[in-house]
């Protein structure tokens, strides 16, 4: 092959050989959940220590509507 036309197909083999593209989308869309589920892991765990420590409760509520059913003045 001649030189040229191996430099103009080489882009093209090492794409052909890399993996799809929804793949590294996956894999990231993985890490950054993982990562969100490890924050929110730790920043819960702050929160009962604490409540723990101080001797209180924690209370929860369903926060779906939240915005149809409080409205700040």
């Amino acid at each position: 092959m001649r030189p040229r036309r191996e430099a103009q197909l080489r882009p093209a083999k090492t794409d052909l050989q890399r993996p799809p593209r929804s793949r590294d989308l996956k894999a990231r869309a993985r890490k950054e959940a993982r990562h969100v589920k490890n924050i929110n892991h730790c920043i819960s765990k702050t929160i009962v220590t604490e409540a723990k420590r101080t001797g209180r409760g924690i209370s929860l509520e369903e926060l779906k509507g939240i915005r149809d059913r409080v409205r700040l003045a």
